[in-house]
């Protein structure tokens, strides 16, 4: 999909970046991959270094228009594949960041390829076992990712912390609804702050924050083309944040829409977490909540894609908004 915050780079440039950081491999072959709807990503193949591939990953522009959770997220990106290494989580491996704009006007990095293709798009072709299969082992990443814990990290988004998980969420949805009404969209925003201030209470009662990935969803979880039963990569991180685990489990889109209904996936966060998977109701309610700004999101972030494209999009979760 076309999206206005890719800054897209020749394919001189790209050499040029893979030169300066990969200076004794040749190189073969350079491919955009074009799933992603934030950032350019390039994958560069050849000798050396370059033997097994690496990915480019380009920010957008410093001029690109993005939302105020946007601003800075590749940092965070990077952070968390960071935190991930060791965990047995099967994250990239970042092999260099650059946020000095002395090369190009945007952030970048280069993190090593997974191998795999995206679930989203073989999920016609998973049979029942091995989506059995796969939904434990992915329960089994989301509690190693949920095992590091905020400790004395704030919480809420890197670029706009806060000490306690109700202020955090507030935040978080706020800057959202700004973005909204500086863009002009017709939304109930004065109600939807009155709902967050009540539920402030429930917010706060999260005791043990966590880090929360927030965008594992079937397009960003990569899977073995040989058998489609093992989960071989997990990627695009930069949406991810400390606050409640619980808010993980409702943005696993096109994998399944209620946690509560997926045993497998149960079995294998508990194989890992060693504790039982128990969902009260208020961590019910919270989800809800989880669930909304999500769904906010994918209403404002339509700004980037064409009109034709964004005005489908609107319609499409318009009503979902409205339902708050």
């Amino acid at each position: 999909m076309i999206s206005r915050t890719k800054t897209r780079l020749s394919g001189e440039t790209v050499a040029a970046l893979t030169r300066k950081h990969f200076p004794t491999a040749e190189i073969r072959r350079i491919d955009e991959l074009a799933d992603g709807l934030f950032n350019a990503v390039y994958r560069i193949s050849g000798t050396g270094a370059l033997e097994k591939s690496v990915v480019l990953k380009v920010g957008p522009s410093p001029d690109a228009k993005v939302l105020t959770y946007e601003r800075g997220i590749m940092k965070t990106e990077v952070e968390v594949c960071r935190l991930l290494q060791g965990s047995g989580v099967p994250v990239p491996e970042i092999l260099v960041y650059d946020g000095s704009h002395t090369d190009i006007p945007c952030d970048y990095f280069f993190m090593s390829y997974l191998e795999g293709v995206n679930w989203a798009g073989v999920k016609e072709r998973i049979t029942p076992d091995n989506r059995r299969k796969l939904l434990e082992q992915l329960g089994g990443h989301f509690a190693r990712i949920h095992r590091i814990r905020s400790e004395r990290r704030p919480l809420g988004y890197r670029t706009n912390p806060a000490g306690r998980w109700g202020e955090a969420f507030y935040k978080m949805v706020d800057g959202a609804l700004t973005d909204g009404e500086g863009m002009g969209y017709a939304l109930p925003y004065d109600r939807i702050r009155r709902v967050l201030q009540k539920d402030r209470p429930l917010l706060d009662a999260v005791t043990a924050p966590t880090l929360v990935g927030y965008d594992i969803w079937a397009g960003n979880v990569l899977l073995d083309p040989a058998g489609l039963d093992r989960i071989t990569g997990i990627i695009d991180f930069e949406r991810s944040f400390f606050g409640d685990r619980f808010a993980d489990f409702v943005a696993a889109g096109e994998i399944f829409d209620d946690v509560e209904q997926e045993p497998d996936f149960q079995k294998g966060y508990v194989s890992v977490s060693g504790e039982p998977f128990i969902v009260t109701p208020d961590d019910r309610r919270r989800m809800n909540l989880y669930r909304f700004y999500m769904t906010l999101l994918l209403y404002i972030e339509s700004y980037r894609y064409g009109e034709e494209a964004a005005v489908k999009i609107r319609a499409h979760i318009g009503q979902q908004v409205e339902k708050m």
